[in-house]
């Protein structure tokens, strides 16, 4: 074990430094071992590599950078003027807006050169995600959804469950009516498909 982290846990531990070491991080160490190492290795390598610097190092990157790590996905709020949106230097009509002079909502149906969607009325903010993925809010009634166009494509990839509450969004999750849903590495919602 490196001399930093030995003399982290005698000054945390105490004489008891080397029994928490045996208990507590040598099962973490077997644990992660098991994790990194593909399963036909795993008896050869992991009986050597708890023991050493490399192996402790590994372990340490793979904690700070592994499953837990918040995704972080390149965020704008798209402004519409009148009812046309431009994305990617591209067109988007929202149809019909509520007001010529300060819209919040539209009509419908989203409309490209290629594209189509009757999404039902259209509300900001209309956001893009990684540059691709267009979170268009929508509602009936008291009723909405957020659903996720892929304009190049011309696909839906993912539509939200109703909800009726608060919206918002930032580069690593989803919030709606308080219910937080997590971005995937594509920034698409966890669910997605």
């Amino acid at each position: 074990m490196s001399a930093p982290i030995a003399s982290t846990l005698r000054r945390l531990f105490g004489p008891r430094s080397r029994q928490v070491t045996v208990i507590l991080i040598k099962p973490l160490v077997w644990q992660a071992c098991i994790v990194l190492i593909p399963p036909w290795r795993i008896q050869s390598a992991c009986r050597s590599m708890p023991n050493s610097r490399s192996f402790l190092a590994l372990l340490i990157a793979a904690f700070a950078s592994g499953a837990d790590a918040k995704t972080s996905c390149s965020l704008a709020r798209l402004t519409p003027h009148a009812s046309t949106l431009q994305l990617n230097g591209e067109t988007i009509d929202l149809g019909e807006a509520d007001s010529a002079l300060n819209p919040s909502a539209w009509q419908g149906p989203l409309r490209s050169k290629r594209c189509r969607f009757a999404l039902g009325i259209i509300e900001a903010p209309l956001v893009l995600l990684a540059g691709k993925w267009l979170y268009v809010p929508t509602f009936s009634g008291s009723i909405r959804h957020l659903t996720v166009l892929d304009m190049a494509s011309c696909k839906v990839r993912w539509t939200s469950q109703p909800f009726s509450g608060a919206f918002d969004i930032d580069g690593g999750a989803v919030t709606m009516d308080g219910r937080r849903v997590p971005l995937d590495a594509r920034c698409l919602p966890a669910q997605a498909k």
